[in-house]
């Protein structure tokens, strides 16, 4: 059996039924992986093979992102094993490449006033990617979250948010409450909107959600309209509303259900099913005030 062979094994009788990111394991493993090793007997593929495919990425100046090459590969040859197509990985013993930088970008206050008002200034993006930009800066949910959220899910007169685990990054559900200024946002929303299942629709398909590169779109024209603030990119919302949560005196219990993070492995969770909707709301409701009073017109 071939590379090529084993990935596409690997793609269609596991990832795609057990990864949400079988779509970018495919893409690396096609893209990086296939030119070098692609043809090889995955019993030649050796550890030299994986170290010189990682060296040369380095070579020309890939930086972290070498990183996730070698997790891929890792990971299909882990399965691989566990199958019985090899009887060894030759990832084995090969540490990461590229040392990780952590993102610590948070928007302070008077840099929402800022993007908010480029946002309002901008006669590009449609309203649709609009409100779904605001709604991640409100409730610090992922951006896929956001993007395939559905009218089902969405209580506008109790005012929250079930997200489903199939959408859910760890696979659980959760329920997020919206602060009472996105509800008015969103039921101005659904007025313009009244037949999609969707909250934001996508435009090519006659019922589909936004895809997400409508927003990364909006964000390239937001750091445009504003080159005196240091970088970001669409998930500095989500850690910006965690650490306001936090200033706001939110227990770390609590904004973890609120983001979605697995809670602490400890035995007594086992007897804990409560999903703190109260702690929820009331952390949700100030910073929905907090948040409004920089970025209202």
């Amino acid at each position: 059996m071939t590379f090529k062979e084993l990935t596409d094994e690997y793609i269609c009788n596991y990832a795609i039924h057990n990864k949400r990111t079988w779509r970018e394991d495919k893409r690396i493993l096609t893209k990086y992986w296939f030119p070098s090793i692609g043809t090889k007997s995955i019993a030649k593929v050796s550890k030299a093979d994986i170290l010189a495919h990682l060296r040369a990425e380095r070579a020309r100046g890939v930086g972290a992102s070498v990183n996730r090459q070698l997790a891929t590969i890792r990971g299909m040859y882990n399965w691989a094993v566990k199958q019985g197509y090899c009887s060894q990985t030759p990832c084995r013993d090969v540490d990461p490449p590229a040392k990780e930088n952590r993102c610590e970008r948070f928007f302070k206050m008077p840099e929402y006033t800022a993007i908010f008002h480029a946002m309002r200034e901008d006669t590009i993006t449609n309203e649709n990617v609009k409100t779904a930009f605001t709604m991640l800066a409100y409730t610090g949910a992922r951006r896929s979250e956001v993007v395939k959220a559905k009218w089902a899910q969405v209580d506008l007169v109790e005012g929250t948010w079930d997200i489903p685990k199939e959408d859910s990054k760890n696979g659980k559900g959760r329920s997020i409450p919206l602060a009472p200024e996105l509800v008015v946002l969103l039921k101005a929303h659904r007025e313009k909107n009244p037949k999609s299942a969707y909250l934001f629709k996508g435009r090519r398909k006659k019922d589909c959600h936004m895809h997400p590169n409508g927003i990364n779109h909006l964000v390239l024209r937001l750091k445009k309209a504003c080159p005196d603030l240091a970088d970001w990119h669409c998930h500095v919302l989500r850690k910006s509303a965690g650490t306001h949560l936090r200033r706001l005196k939110t227990d770390w219990e609590t904004l973890k259900m609120i983001l979605g993070h697995t809670r602490s492995a400890d035995v007594t969770t086992r007897y804990d099913f409560y999903d703190g909707a109260e702690e929820k709301r009331d952390a949700m409701e100030k910073w929905g005030r907090e948040l409004t009073r920089y970025i209202a017109p």
